[in-house]
């Protein structure tokens, strides 16, 4: 049986901004971070705790062209085109 290789994910890790007593806290926070478009933010529960803490991470260029997707074709069933083509050949 053979092994397989992890896959690297693409990105930095993630940064711990702050650890708050309450959510609207690490909200606000996060928020204040995510001003910045260069950087992804999250606020993840700990439950042991019951503390909210926030992270960041930088986009790499890579990610943030990835994102920009162009809008996707239109897609026809074949009885469709067949229509189309015959209406073309009848022209």
């Amino acid at each position: 049986m053979e092994k397989t290789s992890k896959v690297q994910k693409i990105g930095k890790r993630w940064t711990k901004a702050g650890t708050f007593n309450s959510y609207e806290d690490a909200d606000l926070k996060r928020c204040k971070i995510g001003e910045n478009p260069n950087v992804q933010t999250r606020v993840r529960r700990r439950q042991a705790e019951n503390n909210f803490t926030v992270h960041y991470r930088e986009i790499l260029k890579e990610e943030a062209k990835k994102k920009e997707k162009p809008p996707k074709k239109e897609k026809t069933s074949k009885k469709s085109r067949r229509e189309k083509e015959k209406r073309e050949k009848k022209r």
